[in-house]
């Protein structure tokens, strides 16, 4: 039996070497993963119930931002400081359009040297309809920063140019 350890010893040591090549995910995936979830948590679905979404919106910011997050949206008056803020915002969406959605797919991600932070920036697409109003589409650039905290990827800062620069 003593004969074996040594070569289960090397299998494990190869099974974790094959994972960790192929399989793991590397700090850029696991930030486009979370520009996905953004996506998604700021989706506004036609006759979408503002508690229902505003309880979606709170769960999946908890995910995707700090708690201190700074944001600037020249569209939004107000405070440009905290997740609660910015909650409240992503929640009230449903009032002024009646659908939409925002592609962040063409954002590139520039690490930083020692992969504790990044930056996703690039054009983000904007599709949405105001309430008996057609479907617009809008592109803006956008700057996201990401940090790694405690081996989550969030948002620390989010920035929106304004329309038509």
């Amino acid at each position: 039996m003593r004969r074996y350890v040594p070569y289960v010893g090397i299998a494990l040591g190869l099974i974790i070497a094959v994972y960790a090549l192929f399989f793991a995910q590397s700090p850029e995936d696991a930030i486009r993963d979370q520009l996905d979830r953004l996506e998604g948590a700021v989706a506004v679905e036609p006759g979408s119930q503002p508690v229902i979404r505003a309880a979606r919106v709170k769960g999946a910011f908890e995910e995707l931002f700090v708690k201190e997050v700074t944001f600037d949206v020249p569209e939004l008056d107000g405070s440009d400081q905290g997740r609660d803020e910015l909650v409240a915002l992503a929640a009230a969406a449903p009032r002024l359009f009646q659908e939409a959605r925002v592609d962040l797919d063409g954002l590139a991600v520039d690490m930083a040297e020692d992969e504790k932070s990044a930056i996703a920036v690039g054009e983000a697409i904007i599709m949405g309809a105001r309430h008996g109003a057609a479907v617009r589409r809008d592109t803006r650039t956008v700057s996201i920063r990401f940090d790694d905290v405690e081996g989550d990827w969030l948002i620390v800062s989010l920035s929106v140019s304004p329309p038509g620069s």
